[in-house]
């Protein structure tokens, strides 16, 4: 991490971040995986941090992170065999730019029942360009997937999304 500045109360209670600015290096693993850098701006707060903390995110923005440097940021060999999609995925390429995250009130060391609930509460607009993904090996690579993927109230919708099929 370069450049980080926050603004950074922290209270008995509660720590507050009104505003916080970083830029995140990755660094080269290989030819597939050759590093890279992007932007991160964070607010939020974390009540009760000293005994079991409640994080809401107030907002989460990136400038657009190449996927090829989200990989190597991965531990890949702790993800176990079903990550290897994801990361086959990642490595192809592409950009994706989170616009606007948030989400009020989780509560990390919560059931998977209630983090699941909390999915409803989530708002989110992320954009992507020049992905490649193949579900399965015996279905051909979509390419050059574009577009943007919003999420609000529990709904998750997808505009101007558009892709090839096939080499």
């Amino acid at each position: 991490i370069e450049g980080l500045n926050a603004d950074i109360t922290i209270k008995p209670k509660v720590v507050e971040i009104a505003g916080l600015t970083a830029a995140v290096s990755a660094p080269a693993r290989g030819p597939r995986l050759p590093g890279g850098r992007f932007t991160v701006e964070l607010e939020g707060r974390a009540a009760d941090w000293r005994t079991r903390p409640i994080i809401s995110v107030t907002r989460l923005r990136t400038s657009p992170v190449t996927l090829p440097t989200l990989a190597s940021l991965v531990p890949w060999d702790k993800m176990g065999g079903e990550a290897v999609l994801i990361r086959d995925t990642l490595i192809a390429g592409g950009t994706l730019t989170i616009e606007d995250f948030s989400i009020p009130g989780l509560d990390p060391a919560a059931p998977p029942e209630e983090l699941k609930k909390a999915a409803g509460r989530l708002h989110a607009a992320i954009s992507f360009a020049g992905l490649s993904v193949r579900p399965l090996s015996t279905l051909p690579r979509v390419e050059d997937l574009t577009g943007r993927v919003t999420m609000a109230k529990g709904v998750l919708r997808a505009t101007k999304v558009q892709a090839r099929i096939g080499p």
